[in-house]
């Protein structure tokens, strides 16, 4: 058996190797309409997230497995790999756009900063579509983004 405590060198690898492997994993999530089954460990997910605190060892209390039909099942396994690594691997717009919602309702502020910095720095200013989406989001969302679009806008002449 392979000891991603002894094979892998940075922490990053061995929270990635850990993801892939399900080591740790004490909780399922069914996710999305295919309810898709991925595993994860509590513990990490709490420390991340004041949501996934409360969810896990709030009063309440989450039973297992957890059903999550409003997320896709990539952009909820690229959270958890930002979660597992402090890393994502985006590679799309949409995709900015969709792990923002997530990250938004487990209150995931540093993987919020990292799309909206990837979805501006992929934005030219003449797509106006793609202006408005990001405003939109952050309207809803009640991002500040103003200095971030100031930049774009100064940026891409």
């Amino acid at each position: 058996m392979d000891n991603c405590q002894l094979t892998k060198h940075s922490l990053v690898e061995r929270g990635l190797e850990a993801l892939e492997k399900g080591l740790a994993a004490d909780c399922k999530f069914l996710v999305g309409k295919e309810r898709e089954e991925i595993v994860a460990c509590k513990v990490l997910l709490a420390i991340t997230s004041p949501v996934f605190e409360k969810q896990f060892y709030g009063s309440i209390g989450e039973k297992d497995p957890v059903e999550l039909l409003d997320i896709e099942p990539g952009v909820f396994k690229k959270m958890l790999q930002f979660i597992y690594s402090r890393r994502v691997g985006i590679v799309s717009r949409e995709e900015a756009l969709d792990l923002i919602k997530v990250a938004h309702k487990y209150w995931i502020y540093d993987l919020i900063k990292i799309c909206m910095v990837y979805y501006l720095d992929n934005l030219d200013k003449k797509d106006m579509k793609g202006l408005c989406d990001i405003l939109n989001v952050s309207v809803l969302y009640d991002l500040e983004i103003k200095d971030m679009v100031i930049r774009v806008c100064i940026l891409n002449k």
